[in-house]
């Protein structure tokens, strides 16, 4: 559940940097609003990855909400 949560929370968050006008990039800079991290979350390699802490009520409550 909580690998599912972040999942959808990073790949939402890259949605909102891309229609900022960031993209892909080797290095993060943010002139040039270039990430590592602007992957989808199945691309993303591990050391990007952020596991959210959530207790059960609040991992069951986001569930309902937005999945």
């Amino acid at each position: 559940m909580k690998e599912r949560i972040s999942k959808y929370l990073h790949n939402r968050w890259v949605d909102d940097k891309i229609s900022e006008g960031w993209r892909y990039g080797l290095y993060e800079n943010n002139k040039d609003k270039t990430s590592p991290r602007l992957r989808d979350w199945d691309s993303l390699p591990s050391k990007y990855r952020t596991i959210l802490e959530l207790d059960i009520k609040k991992a069951v409550d986001f569930s309902k909400k937005y999945l």
